[in-house]
């Protein structure tokens, strides 16, 4: 079960994250297409890939390759944080850059913390088992 919590813990952020992109932490609505919505549909697809992958390292059973499922999550992540290069309005004040985009990078640092410390404790007792049998 403890190896099975990051990928728990990343199915719920990026739940949360498309949840609150399309309700609460929506883009800027208009009557002609912004260039944020089109950033925001993109990291939908990012975040819906991140919980593909989340749901393939609860069925893995090797510890081995569940630790390999954290490195696609990260560079996901890492792409999230760049979603807002793809295109965000002029204008400060506008509701992409002052809640979605925000929330995005928030989340995206936190899928990169979480994914990043599990892979490395995962590496860590790894090494451990691997030595110990050596003994």
């Amino acid at each position: 079960m403890k190896g099975k919590i990051s990928g728990i813990i990343s199915i719920v952020i990026s739940l949360f994250l498309i949840i609150a992109v399309n309700t609460f932490l929506a883009p800027c609505q208009g009557a002609m297409e912004m260039p944020c919505n089109s950033s925001a549909k993109a990291a939908q697809m990012i975040l819906v890939l991140v919980i593909i992958i989340s749901i393939g390292k609860l069925f893995c059973k090797d510890t081995k390759v569940r630790i390999f499922f954290d490195l696609p999550v990260i560079a996901a992540a890492v792409e999230l944080l760049f979603i807002p290069a793809l295109g965000r309005c002029q204008m400060a004040a506008m509701a992409c850059n002052m809640h979605t985009f925000p929330a995005l990078t928030v989340g995206a640092w936190l899928l990169i913390a979480v994914n990043a410390v599990f892979a490395i404790a995962g590496l860590t007792v790894e090494r451990k088992r691997k030595n110990d049998d050596i003994k």
